[in-house]
């Protein structure tokens, strides 16, 4: 197993390098069920930022994404039973994914759940309004 960073997997995503892009997407075909990619949280979160901050993308793209990623077997994302959960509440909220994975990180953590002044991310649960 090998772990991604940010940058080589919105290259693989967004294909908008002419010299990164193949090299990152070259680098995915090679992963196997024997040899996967890690995609750690923090790369995650970092990703659905600047998909959904820079490239337009919107919330249920981003959840494709992630549903992908998530029932490939070349992939092992970082707490998948919270990314899971996260994918669930955010989508039954109408709330953003990257906030249902804050919540969760909190919560998984022995947390009652994150303070957040954002009224949106107050519907998830385990985002609680700053008192």
């Amino acid at each position: 197993m090998i772990g991604v960073d940010t940058n080589v997997l919105l290259r693989h995503i967004l294909q908008d390098d002419p010299v990164q892009s193949p090299a990152a997407s070259a680098f995915f075909a090679g992963r196997t069920s024997d040899d996967p990619v890690y995609v750690g949280r923090v790369v995650l979160v970092e990703a659905l930022w600047s998909l959904r901050r820079w490239h337009g993308s919107d919330r249920s793209a981003l959840v494709k994404m992630v549903r992908l990623l998530m029932s490939s077997n070349e992939a092992i994302l970082e707490d998948r039973v919270s990314i899971h959960r996260a994918l669930r509440d955010a989508e039954e909220a109408d709330a953003d994914l990257v906030d249902a994975i804050i919540a969760h990180a909190a919560i998984d953590a022995g947390a009652v759940g994150a303070v957040t002044f954002d009224k949106r991310a107050q519907r998830l649960p385990g985002m609680l309004p700053v008192v």
